[in-house]
Parts: structure tokens; sequence; C-alpha cells
């Protein structure tokens, strides 16, 4: 058996090594991890063969070692080497070894390379017999070889090869470059390959050969110098026959170009149809939401509405289609930015908040202690997956609560893992159906007589958005109805708090999680008012979420908490506490509560009269400043409805009015205001009114100064527009394509704050016109900077010193381009934003969105 010696540095390569080796037959003597471990096992072991790595831990590489085992043992080496660079080639040479194996190599390779260098080596002590044992191997592979001389002409090809080609040995054999089986598209380039395999020893490589009746196939050549007494004596080329995989491939690469047509096609037409649609419905949708704002009665409000519903309900529909095509293609996108996960959960309750109408429901906002101020990730799909839930909870709850909690579920170094629940009161889910939920086109009732409506895209898409945030969704119902809050020491409660929830339907319950980054800037700092410490509250709330939030938040802050669970009580416990010296300094109440209202509350309060009643001595009264202080206790009003509450609120004496759920930096902001001014009851009335009306007032100051370019195409879009911003307190310049739009800016840039642009427009759309807006800014910037430095006047100071003095200030500046186009598809907004524009709003336009924006880029002048 032909002993072999193994020197490999890396075990599991050594390993693998003497594992083919012995699968293959031979008989591995050794295995030597270095240069001086291999001289001497060579010594010891006397093998057959060395199969040498070039490069080895210690003084002495694989070159040295087989130059020392050559002159002192006269033993053949064959190197294992993934070099191929011409220096370390060279040094290799001039030890003359048998032959090299390409890392990474198969059996056959190192068989036939081993075999070949064997019987190469006994050639030199008996050239005939290892050249017809040699001849022998050849015959009998079953893959196909040819023997080339240096000079090019084939010395040998065995009878597979023969069998392949089709071309005779002896036709073959003298035959010099260009061989007959290469193509004639190929022959250069395979003629500068077999030259350079020549120079630069083993490779492998993939060509296309022609038999000889013209039919094409594929090869892939192991290639490898023959060298006797150190000279270049023939290159055996080995041949595998990949036709077949090559057919494969084909197939393949067509049916991926067709699938990227098609897909493409499909992308083209979901645009098309997403950019008429959502013009059409901007109209539908805007003109329904302004005819909503005028004079009608309860018939045709009702028919308004109806539209409105029905309007954005397709609008629903169509970007839960596009949503889903993207995931399906694999081309939705998530921008990494940083926000706030606390606003946008108020965010989202917000957007939940008209959804309900009046149905008796509470939103509940829980936020957890240990959320940060900021996270990096991308807010918008965030908000997709928290509205999706909360959306779904409003749809299948009629009366109850709705909660939105989150919390940090885990974290690392540079993430975080946050975990949304949202809890409801509705009907509940079969437990058999909520796996189901969250495939596509799935809903636990899917009966033609079903009450509730819906694509069953939105929950799909909720699961598919967190697991490309590394997260999941799932659900549980019916749901527990525990909050998980802390247990607190509440001074004073009329009645124990139990779960609100157990009235109710069993609800359920659904999970989102999410990773995102932590932010690198230091985090914001959450107010704190100090001013608050030692305060005393009374909290006045029937649903038990509530009145544990509240008096959470307020004594986060070192406030002392009274929580009453209905307004019966308020009156008794603020005479109590005066009798005890102890008063209140603020009382917040919720306005919609079985028994007595919030109203009422406010009424009582602000209509106490001091009264008479007996004491241990005889009697004892109430004097004027009691009656006084409970009188002017600051009132703040906690209402589920929308705006309409407000006018009710400062009638029955309220202070402050305020939203559910409650943001605490509103609520803390409201205090301190209350708080700091104190209550005079003389002008009590015309302060209340400046409060209540300052929490919904926008700045109509600023707005009537502002001025907006409106460039659109479509009258019905621009009138729509036109109305919505001018109702509002703008002025509004019109430009009816993108030329118009640079032209009116370019003649007076000073008279724009903003620019609404559409983005396919006739003559020039909003992409041309936004960059040469762009242009044309940034070199009368230049030539105002020019102007600038002319201008610098010198002025010594009292030291004597020389200071310049300048003010100069550009009249030309960076104009806010925000795109209000119907283009929502994938790359559409950062298209937009490349060409220079600042944001992106898609069609239909909500008007709220509108405002926003303008706030953004207008009042706060973000980022310009």
């Amino acid at each position: 058996m032909t002993k072999l010696l193994v020197v490999e540095d890396e075990g599991i390569v050594a390993k693998d090594i003497q594992i083919r080796l012995g699968n293959l037959g031979y008989e591995v003597a050794a295995v030597a991890s270095s240069g001086e471990e291999a001289i001497q096992k060579a010594a010891e072991t006397h093998p057959d063969l060395v199969l040498m790595d070039i490069t080895l831990k210690g003084d002495m590489d694989g070159i040295e070692a087989a130059e020392e085992i050559i002159s002192r043992y006269d033993i053949p080496v064959v190197y294992l080497t993934a070099h191929t660079d011409e220096k370390t080639l060279q040094r290799a040479k001039i030890t003359e070894p048998l032959g090299y194996i390409l890392k990474p190599f198969g059996e056959k390779d190192l068989y036939s390379t081993i075999e070949i260098s064997l019987h190469r080596h006994k050639m030199e002590k008996k050239l005939k017999e290892s050249e017809e044992f040699s001849s022998g191997l050849m015959r009998a592979s079953p893959n196909p070889i040819v023997v080339i001389n240096p000079d090019t002409s084939v010395q040998y090809v065995n009878p597979t090869l023969e069998e392949l080609t089709g071309f005779s040995s002896s036709g073959l054999v003298g035959t010099k470059t260009p061989y007959p089986w290469w193509t004639e598209e190929t022959r250069e380039r395979t003629k500068k390959d077999l030259k350079e395999a020549m120079i630069r020893g083993a490779q492998k490589l993939e060509k296309l050969f022609q038999k000889k009746n013209g039919e094409l196939f594929w090869v892939e050549i192991t290639s490898t110098p023959i060298r006797i007494n150190g000279e270049f004596k023939y290159y055996l080329s080995s041949w595998v026959d990949i036709t077949q995989r090559k057919q494969a491939e084909e197939v393949l690469r067509k049916a991926k170009q067709e699938a990227e047509l098609a897909n493409r096609a499909k992308s083209e037409f979901l645009a098309n149809m997403s950019h008429e649609i959502r013009t059409s419905m901007n109209a539908v949708i805007g003109f329904t939401n302004l005819l909503c704002d005028t004079n009608l009665d309860e018939k045709q409000t009702d028919y308004a509405n109806t539209i409105k519903k029905s309007g954005e309900s397709l609008l629903s529909l169509i970007n839960d289609i596009l949503d889903f095509s993207k995931i399906e293609a694999g081309q939705l996108d998530f921008d990494e930015i940083d926000f706030d996960p606390e606003l946008l959960a108020y965010d989202v309750c917000e957007i939940i908040r008209p959804k309900i109408e009046s149905k008796p429901i509470e939103i509940l906002c829980h936020i957890g202690d240990t959320i940060p101020s900021r996270v990096r990730g991308d807010p918008a799909r965030f908000r997709q997956i928290l509205t999706n839930l909360m959306g779904n909870a409003s749809k299948f709850t009629e009366s109850g609560e709705i909660d939105l909690s989150l919390d940090i579920e885990e974290e690392t170094d540079g993430r975080i893992k946050l975990h949304a629940t949202v809890r409801d009161t509705g009907i509940g889910i079969p437990k058999d159906r909520l796996s189901a939920m969250f495939e596509p086109f799935r809903q636990v009732d899917g009966s033609s007589t079903r009450k509730y409506g819906g694509t069953g895209l939105g929950l799909s898409i909720c699961k598919q958005i967190t697991k490309l945030m590394d997260g999941d969704v799932w659900a549980e119902s019916p749901a527990s109805g525990n909050l998980k809050l802390e247990t607190r020491n509440l001074e004073q409660t009329t009645q124990p708090i139990n779960n609100s929830t157990n009235n109710h339907a069993p609800g359920s319950i659904f999970h989102a999680t999410a990773w995102l980054g932590k932010t690198e800037e230091k985090e914001t700092t959450r107010f704190t008012p100090a001013s608050l410490s030692g305060k005393k509250a009374l909290v006045v709330d029937d649903n038990q979420g509530n009145l544990e939030i509240l008096t959470r938040v307020l004594e986060c802050v070192g406030m002392r908490v009274v929580a009453l669970r209905n307004g019966e009580k308020v009156i008794p416990t603020l005479q109590k506490a005066l009798e005890i010296d102890t008063p209140f300094d603020i009382c917040i109440s919720d306005i919609r509560m079985s028994g007595v209202s919030g109203y009422e509350v406010a009424k009582q309060i602000r209509h106490f009269k001091s009264s008479i009643v007996p004491d241990k001595s005889g009697f004892t009264l109430y004097s004027n400043n009691h009656q006084s202080s409970i009188r002017s206790l600051p009132l703040i009003a906690l209402s589920s409805l929308m705006e309409r509450d407000a006018r009710k609120c400062e009638e029955a004496g309220f202070d402050g009015f305020l939203s559910k759920p409650i943001r605490k930096e509103k609520l803390y902001q409201m205090m301190e205001r209350l708080l700091g001014e104190g209550v005079d009851m003389h002008d009590k009335d015309e302060r209340v009114t400046q409060q209540i009306m300052t929490q919904y007032s926008v700045r109509e100051d600023m707005k009537s100064s502002a001025r907006i370019l409106l460039a659109e195409d479509n009258p019905v879009n621009q009138k729509l527009a036109k109305i919505l911003l001018t109702k509002a307190g703008y002025h509004v310049e019109v430009a009816n394509n993108g030329k118009e739009a640079v032209e009116k800016y370019m003649a007076s840039p000073k008279d724009f704050d903003l620019i609404f642009i559409d983005v396919q427009m006739p003559e020039m759309d909003g992409l041309e016109a936004t960059q040469t807006i762009r242009e044309f800014e940034t070199e009368n910037l230049k030539l105002e900077a020019g102007d600038m430095q002319q201008q610098l006047s010198i002025v010594p100071d009292k030291s004597g010193f020389t200071l310049y003095s300048n003010n100069h200030q550009s009249s030309i500046h960076r104009v806010p381009i925000v795109a209000m186009t119907a283009h929502a598809m994938k790359g559409d907004r950062e298209r937009c934003l490349d060409a220079g524009m600042n944001d992106y709003i898609t069609k239909p336009i909500k008007r709220e969105l509108v405002f926003e924006i303008l706030e953004k880029w207008i009042f706060n002048n973000e980022a310009l």
C-alpha cells in the first residue's frame, strides 16, 4: 500500500485529507504540521510521496521543507496550495515538485494528481514501466483527458475524450492550437487561457467546446503541469462534462428573467392603478371633508359621512394591496431615523379616536417607565403595526376599553426590543382561529353574512413587517384584562378598584414585538416638573385603567394623589381635606362618568357654599376662606370624545381640557400653568376661556403671513388644495405645471414660505422643477456670498483691534418643497428626496397631515 506523508498545519484540513486518502485506498504514514516535523517524519517513515502545504506555521515553510526532503531522501513532493501568485510558484518550481493540487480540491483531483506524481517519479527510474501505468490510468479514467506538449501539440487523448468529442486519437495526436474542439467565437480567449495555465500551473476553468458534428457542449477543465527532472514536459488536462448543468442554469436564468419582467409589469400596473385611483380619491375624500364643514341638515350630514367612510375604506384597501405586493416582491423598504416611541404611541391613539365615534369606549395608553425618549428605526412601519392593531380593536369593540401598552422586552448594547400590546373588550376570537387570522385574505368570520368589513390583509401585513423588524405578532383571547401596573398606596379610594372589563365581552390581546436601534445622540430628557412635587391632587374617574394611569403619572413627579371612582364623594372629600388642614391643590376629573358626571362635579365645586354642621362643642361654621378655597380649586377636564366637549367644559367651570389618552408632558405643563397662575375668581372666566382656547388654537397670526406656492396640473385637485389651504388661513399661489412654478418662484423667491408640488405634470414634472429651483438657489447664494465679502467693513474696537462687521442677510433661502403626489410605490419617496425635496405626502391628502407638514416646515422651520 502506498504510504503518504501529509504536511498540513490546519488540523481540520489535515483530517479531511486523511479521510479522503483513506477512501482512495492510501495509507497515511504520518501527519506533520510544520516544516521541521515534516523532515523528521520523512526520515522515520520513508513515505512514497509527501503532500506538502506551502504555507506552514513556524520558521520553515513548505517549499523549504520540500527542498530538504527531496535533497536528503529523494522522496517526491506534491504541493497542496491555495497560492497562485508568481513569486510563490517560482520558488516552488525550484524544488521540482511532482505536482500541485489547488485548494479546494475533489477526490478525483487528489487521486489523479497523486497517482500521476507517483508514477512520474517512477518514470525517472523506469520510464517505460511508468509510461504504461500512467497511460493505463488515463485510459481507465471516466473523465476525458488530454496531454499536451510544451509546444501545444497533443501528446495523448484517452478513449473517453474520443467518445465525447467524436474526434479520433489518431487525428488529434500531434495537432497544435487551435484544437478542433475549440469554437470560433472562443478560440482566442481559450488559446490565451491555455498559455496562461501552462505558465501559472494548476487551475480550473469552464469552457464551451464543440463536437465533430458541430454540437456544442460545456466542460469543466482541471489542468496540471507535468514535470520530469524539474523540466516542464506535459500539460495534463482533465475534463468533466457539465452540459446538463449549464442547460439547467440557462433555463433558470430565462425563468428568472421572465419572472422579473412579469414582476416589473405588475409593479408598473400597480403604480399606474394607484396613481389614477389616488388622484380621483383625493377629490372625493377632500371635497367630502369640505362638504362636512358646511351647514348641512341631518340627512345630508349622514350622506356626506357615508361617502367619506367609503372613500377612506377604499383608500385603506389600496394601501393594503400595495403593501402586500411590496412584501411579496421583497421590495418593502425600511428607513433608519430617530423617533420618540412614546409620542408615536399617543399619535396612534389620536388617529384611532375618531373611529370609535360615540361608542362608550375608553382609549388607554400605558408607556413603560424605561422606554427611551429616542430610538432608531422606521417610525412609519412601527406606526403602521400599532395603527392596524388599534384599528382592529376599534372595529370589533362596542363598549369598554382599548388599551395600548408599550414596554421594553429585551435590550442589548446597540438594540432594544419593544413589546406593544393592544387589549380590547370586544367580541373576542375563537382559539382555533388565532393563528389563521394572520394569513393573507383570512378573517375570523369569512361568511357572507359577516358583520365587519375588511380585506383580511391588515394582520398579514403586520406579521410580515414585524418579521422584517426581527419581531413577531400574535394574539390571545379571551383577554385577561390585567393592566400589570405596580400596586400603589392610594391615600383614599371610595371602593376597591376592580377590573373594569368584567362586564364586557371576552375581548382579545394582540402582541407585537420589534427590534429597534439605540440612538447615538444623547437621549432627550423628558419633561419632569419639580414644581409639582408635594402638591396634592384629587383624581376622579370611573374607569380603573385611567385611574391607575393618572395615579402613576402624578406620583412619578412626587405628587400626593387621592383617587375616587365616582363624583358623589368629591365635595365631601374636599371638605374633609380642609378639616384636617391638608387641602387639595388641583382636581382632575373625567367628564363622562356614571352617576354624577364631571360637568356636575365642576358645577358643584364652582357653586359650593359654606354650611353649618354640629360638632361636639355645638356648631362648626365653615369659613368663607374654606368656601373660596373649594370654589377656586383648579379643575382639569378629561374626555374620550373629540373637541366638541371643550365648550361644555368651559361653561361648567373647568380651567383646562385634555383629550384621552393623556400625554404626561401635556398634563404636567397644564398643571404647572394652573398652579403657577393661581386662581382669581374675578377674572376666572377670562382665564378659563383663554386656557381652553389655547389648547386647540393654531398660530393664526403666523398663518395669515404664510404664502404657499401650489404646483398642480389637475384642476379638481388644484381646487381642493387651494380651498383647503385658504380656508385654514394661508395665502395660496397656484401654478398649473412645473415650468410655471419655477417661473413664479424665480420671479420672487421671498414671496413663498413653502412649495407643494405634484410629481407628474406636463411641460416640466415636479422632480425637474425641484432640481431647477435648487440650482437657482445655489447659484444665487454663491453670488450673494461674493457680494457679502465686498460689503465687509472694518471697524476699530475699544482695544484697538479690528473687527469685521456685517449685517448683511441673504434674501435667498432654501424654500421647503413638499411632494403632494399620487405616486406611492417603492422608490417614489426616495426619488423625490434625491431631487431636492424636503418631504413627501401621498394623495388623497388629509387635512391633518397637510397641517402637520406646514407646522413642521414653516413654523418650526426644521432642518433648513
